[in-house]
């Protein structure tokens, strides 16, 4: 295996973690809970974001689609029917979108914020299309 896949993987197992991990931080806080700030800040979808751009859409595709799953089975929440299910659609979406659009951005001569922010946008609304068909079917 190459040097570049194996830190691949492994930056994609952290971001899995960090998937895992991070709404778990955002309800012990009691500023988050009283103001319901991690509900609205969707901390899960952050790394799964991160994933797509720095390991690309082949490590954030499966990474958008275990994460949700796997904090439903050890945490139970989100609820596995119909949440967890539509959120992995979503992520996953967000991981694919995310990674092949900032490898197609890459390159544009433009400035790189705005090279981040087309790729977020175009991933976020590729991924909300995608839940919500999703939740049309569930």
């Amino acid at each position: 295996m190459k040097r570049r896949n194996v830190y691949n993987l492994v930056l994609a197992a952290m971001f899995l973690a960090l998937a895992f991990v991070l709404p778990q931080i955002l309800k012990s806080i009691p500023f988050f809970v009283s103001v319901n700030l991690g509900t609205r800040i969707l901390p899960m979808h952050i790394p799964v974001l991160l994933c797509g751009f720095i390991c690309g859409y082949y490590y954030g595709l499966p990474v958008g689609f275990i994460a949700p799953l796997l904090t439903s089975l050890i945490t139970t929440m989100p609820p596995m029917y119909p949440v967890a299910i539509s959120m992995a659609f979503e992520l996953a979406a967000y991981g694919l979108v995310a990674g092949l659009m900032y490898k197609a951005t890459s390159k544009l001569k433009i400035n790189y914020i705005i090279k981040v922010y087309i790729d977020l946008i175009t991933a976020m609304l590729a991924g909300r299309i995608v839940m919500g068909v999703v939740n049309m079917i569930l």
